[in-house]
């Protein structure tokens, strides 16, 4: 299969399950989306086509997915060659595409559903999967796993859309629990969250969810924190002596990855962000060296990580091609649930934490009042006006992203601000080992402050884009690059 060697940071709208053919992996199982796969917009294949989508627009994104087709196909002739009669079709939005240790295919949303397609039929002569307990026992004559449209189980309802670009994967076995990299109502959009007998029962905050999120992510302050969280690094798999149940991992874009239990439990973040660990440049490879510290570097693509029949973990790491062996996690136990008393008194102590040490930071960094005047700007202006100073400040930032076009690590001046989103007013800003930011906007939520984080936001008219920005800017300011 090739659910997690294709997308390098989220789920892909296609799979592909292969069989070894005397010595040559051949396709025998295919599904998810039918406007990926060119040979499905060709005759004879287009009267399989349901009513409404056109199968030869290039809008498959836009108008909620309107041209959007689901397919399933089954080899049933074990030719490695995809006919008519082998496929069906319906109209569905589809996002990412897994496939499970049992040969079900598993689908993050079919709209707005995550699914689940057992095997129903399965040929004897597959290879060596007709000794497996999990799969079904009625078999086609042809040798290939069979998917019935009847037959699909939803593992959740109301499953929402990736919030960046990560994540829309799900993974699923014989129990009645379901994981996803993607929120479920009513959980937040920013989770990974995860079902049981359909219903949502878990969720776990990731904040900047994908690649391009990560690059304003602040640097983890605490274990457990989930930044850039991307693709499945594999199926659920086990431990030798662990008795938490199966576990599973998904990579991060800052150098690391992490691991859970099926039922939602933070085990561990295995090796380092790249903000905070040594790179990986060790000047000689011993086998067994320890790697505490290391970091995988930020976009390391197509890590992987399985178990053996002994139970040991192993991880390819990724962009260093390296086997790496997980040790300890045959020590994790689960604690059992108490009850925690929460006091009035407890809350009063919790409130003079945060103020000890916001009183800290205020004496390491300093404090002071920013000004700045907040109106809207003149209608009749296709752009704002040139900026005028008015104050300076100084913000702090906790994360500095890895990437150079993206740091910046304090505001040194500032101008008027609109509170149109539509139109703000520019701030003068630079950047501190980095270029020059030219003119800028800053948007401040209450969130944003509350937490210390504020984001730079390029300045441009209503609709314009990067390409539009030299003729409007310039124009107007003088400056010849954007933000």
């Amino acid at each position: 299969m090739n659910c997690y060697n294709t997308n390098p940071v989220a789920g892909h709208s296609t799979a592909f399950l292969f069989q070894d053919r005397d010595g040559v992996a051949q396709p025998a199982a295919a599904m998810g989306m039918a406007n990926a796969w060119d040979v499905l917009k060709t005759e004879p294949f287009l009267s399989l086509w349901p009513e409404g989508p056109d199968p030869h627009s290039k809008d498959i994104h836009g108008h909620g997915g309107r041209n959007q087709v689901f397919f399933a196909w089954s080899d049933l002739n074990a030719d490695a060659r995809v006919q008519p009669d082998e496929v069906w079709m319906e109209q569905a939005v589809c996002g990412g595409v897994t496939v499970m240790d049992d040969l079900s295919f598993c689908i993050a949303r079919l709209n707005d559903q995550a699914v689940r397609f057992p095997v129903a039929k399965l040929a004897e002569s597959f290879g060596g999967v007709r000794n497996q307990p999990k799969v079904l026992a009625t078999f086609a004559t042809a040798g290939v796993p069979v998917y019935e449209r009847s037959k699909r189980v939803v593992l959740a309802d109301s499953v929402q859309r990736p919030g960046s670009s990560g994540g829309d994967q799900v993974l699923a076995d014989d129990s009645d629990e379901a994981v996803m990299t993607l929120g479920v109502e009513p959980f937040h959009r920013h989770s990974l969250s995860g079902t049981r007998d359909g219903k949502p029962v878990w969720s776990y905050p990731s904040p900047w969810p994908g690649l391009h999120a990560s690059h304003e992510a602040a640097s983890p302050s605490f274990p457990g924190q989930v930044i850039g969280s991307t693709r499945l690094m594999g199926g659920l798999f086990e431990v030798k002596g662990c008795e938490v149940g199966p576990l599973w991992a998904v990579n991060a874009n800052m150098g690391n990855f992490y691991l859970f239990t099926r039922d939602g439990l933070f085990v561990a973040t295995v090796f380092e962000d790249v903000r905070q660990g040594k790179l990986w440049k060790m000047p000689v490879a011993t086998r067994g060296m320890p790697l505490q510290g290391i970091s995988l570097r930020d976009e390391n693509f197509w890590p992987t990580i399985s178990s053996t029949s002994e139970g040991k973990v192993y991880a390819v790491d990724g962009s260093y091609s390296s086997l790496v062996r997980l040790e300890g996690l045959d020590t994790i136990r689960r604690i059992d649930a108490f009850s925690v008393e929460v006091t009035a008194e407890h809350l009063v102590e919790a409130q003079r934490w945060v103020l000890a040490r916001e009183t800290q930071r205020q004496a390491e960094f300093g404090r002071g009042v920013f000004h700045a005047a907040i109106h809207r700007w003149p209608a009749r202006s296709p752009l704002v006006r040139r900026p005028r100073l008015v104050d300076r400040a100084r913000f702090r930032f906790r994360g500095v992203p890895r990437r150079q076009h993206s740091r910046v690590v304090r505001v040194q001046r500032s101008s008027e601000v609109s509170p149109d989103r539509r139109s703000r007013g520019p701030i003068a800003s630079t950047a501190t080992g980095g270029r020059k930011m030219g003119i800028c906007a800053l948007q401040l939520t209450m969130s944003q402050v509350t937490h210390g984080c504020v984001r730079p936001f390029q300045w441009r008219r209503p609709g314009a884009t990067n390409s539009t920005w030299s003729s409007l800017a310039k124009k107007e300011t003088g400056i010849s690059s954007p933000c």
